[in-house]
């Protein structure tokens, strides 16, 4: 007997030759069957399946009820029997398989690939790289492609496998792990060679350099030089890390030139330092804001015998300039050094100074205190600086050029008036030799033009003054029928 339950109702099947006539009843000889549900009708021999819309033979699979029958061979006709003909809902549509990895049944539509073979794996896939399953021989599984640990032939990434996996940062691969090793082209790391990846290459010759890697630390550091060399002062690279033997401060400079005598001392014993007055190195070079060093005996604390000083006399000066006049210090052959820099004191000291005392001819010109004028540097009386104060007219010496004479006084009746020769028709009557001097060569006045008084007789006309002529002397024309009288008028 089997139990069949449809909308509700119970129906037994007795398998005689009448038939119930019911909805939903099993129908036997030639009569359909209505499904309710849907309206389907299905044929003899066949009713609705449990929950599916379809016709299923009576007593067939999918009628919802799990039949205890057994095919020919002995195995039981169902093993499950969810009402449907549907595979990949947990019984297959055979109703053969409960559709669960294990159980001998490939089910494909629930995902399978295998299920109880040699080859397959517990969770019912084929045992195959690129499945997601680490099987037997397999070390990772990640679907076929290259991963951060795992290659995309399922074994572990491994420099020197020969595949090269980028995944995992990998630029180049070796033959054989035996093979892994530095070479020119390719890091032990299996990363292209660079200078500053903080892998030492021996074999690799960076860019730009002639030798291969000596170090690699990924930057300036006391051991390593940026660009892969080790550090050396004078090697031209400047490495504020790198302290040299011997000195406690790292390098400020390196021009690579090994020469102390510029601005940067990379030559013995420099130490990578910028130049400076009181290093106790010279240098030479200069520049309009720096110029070269006179001497440089280094700084007091240097515990040198000799060193720079403002104090001491011929030492070299803190300014890295030589002992010299206008220092301040008195120096050999000084006779004096105020240190102001200045010709127009007491002490000259400023550009070429003599630092002597200050006198009349040393050719600085003594201003202070008003002793001097002017220092022309020489002897000459007969120049613009006499003794030391400008040439004047009076002075007693005739400026060449200038004067004529220079009797010394400021008399104007001798013969040198004001520093000229004195000549008639200068305006000043030079005391027994004229007597007069109105300074024009007019002959009508009181003063022939001969420094000569004028009288009546010298045969001149007088016009002017007081009592002026009429004529002077017979050739003188007087109005007709007069001539002239000896007081030169005419009568």
């Amino acid at each position: 007997m089997r139990i069949h339950q449809t909308n509700f109702w119970i129906i037994t099947c007795i398998p005689v030759v009448a038939a119930l006539t019911a909805t939903g009843a099993c129908i036997f000889g030639t009569a359909t069957n209505l499904c309710e549900k849907s309206g389907r009708r299905c044929g003899p021999g066949q009713i609705c399946a449990a929950n599916q819309d379809i016709c299923i033979n009576v007593d067939g699979c999918g009628d919802g009820i799990v039949s205890t029958a057994k095919e020919p061979d002995g195995s039981l006709k169902e093993i499950c029997d969810d009402g449907n003909t549907i595979n990949g809902d947990g019984c297959s549509a055979d109703c053969k398989s409960d559709e669960t990895c294990g159980n001998g049944i490939t089910d494909v539509a629930a995902g399978e690939t295998c299920d109880g073979q040699s080859n397959c794996s517990p969770d019912c896939q084929l045992e195959a790289c690129g499945n997601r399953v680490i099987d037997i021989n397999e070390d990772c599984d990640t679907g076929g492609t290259d991963s951060q640990g795992c290659n995309f032939n399922c074994t572990f990434v491994t420099c020197g496998d020969g595949h090269i996996n980028t995944a995992a940062r990998e630029e180049c691969e070796f033959d054989s792990l035996e093979a892994v090793h530095d070479t020119a082209t390719c890091d032990g790391d299996c990363t292209l060679p660079k200078c500053g990846d903080k892998h030492t290459n021996p074999h690799f010759i960076p860019p730009g350099n002639t030798l291969p890697e000596q170090c690699d630390e990924g930057g300036d550091t006391q051991s390593c030089d940026s660009d892969c060399t080790l550090p050396e002062c004078g090697d031209g690279h400047w490495n504020p890390h790198f302290t040299p033997a011997h000195f406690t401060l790292s390098e400020a400079c390196d021009d690579g030139n090994h020469n102390n005598d510029d601005f940067c001392l990379d030559g013995p014993n420099g130490g990578c330092q910028l130049a400076r007055c009181g290093d106790g190195i010279l240098r030479s070079v200069g520049t309009p804001d720096q110029p070269p060093e006179e001497c440089d005996d280094g700084d007091q604390n240097t515990g040198n015998e000799k060193f720079n000083s403002d104090t001491i006399a011929n030492a070299c000066r803190t300014n890295c300039r030589k002992a010299h006049c206008g220092d301040g210090v008195r120096d050999s052959g000084e006779t004096c050094d105020d240190g102001n820099n200045s010709n127009n004191d007491n002490c000259p000291d400023g550009l070429n100074g003599s630092c002597q005392p200050a006198s009349c001819g040393d050719g600085f010109v003594q201003t202070q205190n008003g002793v001097e004028e002017c220092d022309d540097g020489n002897n000459s009386n007969t120049d613009s600086c006499v003794h030391c104060h400008n040439a004047t007219c009076g002075d007693g010496f005739i400026q060449t050029g200038v004067e004529e004479c220079d009797d010394g006084n400021n008399d104007d009746t001798d013969s040198c008036v004001r520093c000229h020769n004195a000549i008639c028709g200068d305006g000043f009557v030079q005391a027994g030799t004229e007597q007069c001097d109105d300074g024009n060569k007019d002959n009508s006045d009181f003063c022939l033009s001969t420094c000569v008084r004028a009288t009546c007789g010298d045969g001149f006309v007088r016009t002017q003054g007081p009592d002026p002529e009429e004529c002077d002397s017979s050739d003188t024309p007087c109005p007709l029928g007069t001539t002239c009288n000896s007081f030169c008028k005419c009568t």
